[in-house]
């Protein structure tokens, strides 16, 4: 048998009695029912894999195999379910690591796709419909599309696309069970799932998906989306005339493609467009819902699932998804006429940045080499080679710098997307001002002294040895209604506390109040100025 290739290499061959070549396919899923009680929760999905794989190898009668297939996939099915919420309220239960954990959650709704499309294209294929038959079809047509919509969830949260095809596998078989009258009929998927679902609303849930799959959402947020999917997806038309007004999406059944903007101007073979009006009232309803002290209580206001995460999503799909004006979403300063193709260096990380402007300028950089795509005031899109130092990540902050030019400028990732055919990654940053400065703040600790008045701005006895900072100053937008702030190592905010900073003229008795952004590397704090000296007074 071939290797099954994963992010971390191959999966472990600890297989060797049930791949045997004398072994058949459904006899090996037979063997991991039997089995999988006694292994270990990480321990069952690459097992699975093989058997999946060698079933599509050795196809079996359809009704034969259809019925082990639906045996296996509830078994399958309590067991995904469970690691998916234990991922979503601590991401570091993923072993052995994120990213393997999510391909082959991937690769195992992409096996049971292809397994149960096959059962049944096989079972179309049989002449005379009757009742028994239809209801097979269905099933097979219903669990096909159910684990497609897995394949490309789990692949987001990889950020890769789908392999070629499959897009096309799934319309044909959404066609296949309209021309059957069977797109509409409802079934239980699940025995312990009580949701209802129809091939449609599977077909619906798979589409939509994709449409987050842009680099900007992170895992859990397009887990949580895919949920709700389970539930919206009911309320979403499927129209064969499109209306400006109504329709942002439109999927063109006759390419291998999901969905594209309605108004995008591709050209389409046989388009049906989707009307995702009611989506707005069901995140209204859903932001609500967070917002009342059962769904907090139950989430919990706690680093390992954040409730200020989900309602960022919230945001984000009411802009992609209920806003007419998301149709024309784009920067809001114009491109600049930079060459595209253009090299850009890059530093990643606050540390190795911190480090860069410690140099100054003629130093050594140790910088990657990526390439430019578009540019704008706000935003640079770039194109980040195969082999990189190291690999980007949304929300990482870097500095970047043109060529030809001298200044380093800082952002933060806001989207990567990987290229599956190539291989390659493109990332966007949004650019934090137009001209990060370096300075020092140096931590106050205010101790009247004894028998001296209290005013604020007098007799401060300063405890040594004060503890001193680098941070970047981002000077903020007064056209934008933004204020100065500081980017800095993540942890220098602890609570409310006063520092000292200097420019050439004044010096500044500066309050740090909150933490706008960040991560554990870096973050962006605002501050409030409590008092303004001139540079020769002492205090």
């Amino acid at each position: 048998m071939n290797a099954i290739i994963c992010p971390d290499g191959e999966l472990p061959d600890n297989q060797d009695r049930v791949a045997q070549p004398g072994n058949k396919g459904m006899a090996m899923l037979a063997d991991w029912m039997a089995g999988m009680n006694a292994m270990a929760p990480e321990g069952r999905r690459a097992p699975l894999i093989f058997a999946l794989r060698e079933i599509l190898q050795s196809p079996d009668d359809p009704s034969h195999m259809l019925a082990g297939l639906l045996e296996a996939d509830c078994a399958w099915f309590v067991d995904a379910e469970a690691a998916s919420r234990k991922y979503r309220h601590d991401s570091f239960s993923a072993r052995p690591t994120p990213e393997r954990f999510h391909w082959e959650m991937s690769e195992i709704g992409n096996q049971f796709g292809q397994a149960f499309a096959a059962c049944a294209h096989a079972l179309a294929a049989v002449e005379g419909a009757t009742a028994l038959a239809d209801d097979l079809l269905l099933q097979s047509i219903a669990h096909a599309l159910f684990h497609y919509g897995q394949y490309v969830k789990w692949l987001g949260c990889n950020r890769e696309h789908p392999r070629t095809g499959m897009w096309q596998e799934m319309h044909q078989l959404f066609e296949m069970a309209a021309r059957r009258r069977l797109a509409v009929r409802p079934l239980l998927l699940f025995r312990s799932e009580e949701q209802i679902a129809t091939c449609a609303q599977l077909w619906l849930r798979a589409v939509m998906v994709m449409t987050l799959n842009t680099g900007n959402l992170s895992p859990r947020q397009i887990d949580r989306s895919e949920r709700w999917l389970a539930e919206w997806c009911k309320g979403i038309a499927i129209d064969e005339k499109q209306d400006p007004s109504l329709h942002l999406y439109c999927v063109d059944l006759g390419a291998d493609a999901g969905a594209q903007r309605a108004g995008s101007g591709l050209p389409a073979a046989r388009p049906v467009y989707l009307r995702t009006s009611h989506l707005y009232g069901e995140i209204v309803k859903a932001r609500s819902n967070f917002l009342g002290e059962s769904i907090a209580s139950s989430l919990g206001l706690y680093a390992k699932n954040p409730l200020r995460e989900y309602l960022d999503l919230l945001d984000q799909l009411q802009r992609a998804w209920a806003s007419a004006p998301a149709d024309t979403l784009r920067r809001s300063s114009p491109r600049l006429a930079t060459p595209a193709g253009t090299p850009v260096e890059v530093v990643q990380g606050f540390d190795r940045i911190l480090a860069l402007h410690e140099q100054r300028s003629g130093g050594r950089t140790d910088a990657g080499l990526w390439t430019l795509r578009d540019y704008s005031e706000g935003g640079v899109g770039l194109a980040v080679p195969r082999q990189t130092d190291r690999a980007p990540a949304t929300l990482q902050v870097i500095a970047l710098r043109m060529q030809g030019e001298t200044a380093w400028r800082i952002g933060t990732l806001v989207r990567v997307i990987i290229l599956q055919s190539q291989g390659e990654r493109l990332a966007g940053v949004r650019l934090k001002g137009t001209g990060p400065t370096l300075i020092s703040i140096e931590e106050v600790v205010d101790v009247p002294v004894r028998g001296a008045a209290r005013r604020p701005s007098e007799d401060w006895e300063i405890e040594a040895p004060p503890r001193t900072y680098r941070v970047f100053f981002l000077p903020g937008d007064e056209h934008n209604n933004r204020a100065d702030s500081l980017l800095c190592a993540a942890g220098t905010f602890k609570g409310a506390r006063n520092f000292r900073l200097r420019s050439t003229a004044r010096e500044y008795i500066i309050r740090m109040n909150r933490v706008i952004e960040g991560t554990n590397d870096w973050e962006r704090i605002g501050f409030h100025v409590q008092e303004k000296r001139p540079l020769a007074q002492k205090p």
